[in-house]
């Protein structure tokens, strides 16, 4: 059993490994231990491929894995935290971090129409990445957070905000939107329906005025014929 010491408070141990042949690999030979200080409050035994999305790893019952356990970690005597692993990857204790949540969301788009994206919950200086699960083909989202919607189907967009130095990383619950041609036709069918009916009011209108005109110009004939000096 290999075996790692670290310092007290959030701090992360990267394992690395390598095949016969030279490439990374995602276990090692033999289990390692790794000891480090007591669990904050507010800290999360955690493990991560690329030190930016971390997964939180189980606690075990006792200080050894058993077959079917890769990772996990044990609370020992003294109240240290001790994480016994096969795999490679960096672990440690994180601090939590609050869920990020998508605010501003339009769940109807159309072709070629764009939606700034407004994400809250961030904190600290780790920067928050939008990502669609898509090709890109239906929509694409700038590093401004722009999401650009490009032809018809389903776009679903998730923020990540990186654990960085000492944190967990939070992902937001993935919103999805439907990129589809009916809204704008919808639209276009109203404003024409709009526009109709303001056609038809002018021109009832317009109808209605020049009939007055005609009533008053016959009731000045008529009276010039009754009474001609009238004027």
């Amino acid at each position: 059993m290999t075996q790692l010491a670290a310092d007290l408070g959030y701090v992360s141990v990267r394992i690395a490994a390598m095949d016969p042949i030279g490439s990374s690999a995602r276990f090692v030979p033999q289990i390692t231990r790794i000891q480090l200080g007591e669990l904050p409050a507010d800290g999360v035994v955690a493990i991560s491929d690329d030190e930016i999305v971390w997964e939180a790893i189980p606690r075990l019952k006792s200080m050894s894995l058993t077959a079917d356990q890769q990772v996990g970690y044990f609370v020992d005597e003294r109240g240290a935290v001790v994480i016994l692993t096969t795999k490679a990857g960096a672990l440690g204790i994180r601090k939590q971090r609050p869920v990020l949540s998508i605010q501003q969301w339009a769940a109807q788009m159309t072709p070629g129409s764009a939606t700034r994206i407004e994400v809250d919950g961030r904190i600290g200086e780790d920067p928050v990445l939008l990502s669609v699960n898509d090709s890109g083909e239906v929509c694409q989202v700038s590093d401004a957070g722009v999401l650009s919607a490009n032809e018809s189907g389903w776009c679903s967009v998730t923020a990540i905000q990186g654990g960085g130095s000492m944190y967990m990383s939070a992902v937001a619950e993935t919103r999805i939107a439907k990129v589809s041609l009916i809204s704008q036709i919808r639209e276009t069918v109203v404003k024409y329906r709009t526009s109709l009916t303001m056609l038809t009011l002018v021109i009832l209108l317009t109808v209605f005025l020049m009939w007055q005109f005609v009533q008053t110009i016959f009731q000045v004939r008529l009276a010039l014929r009754t009474n001609p000096d009238s004027l």
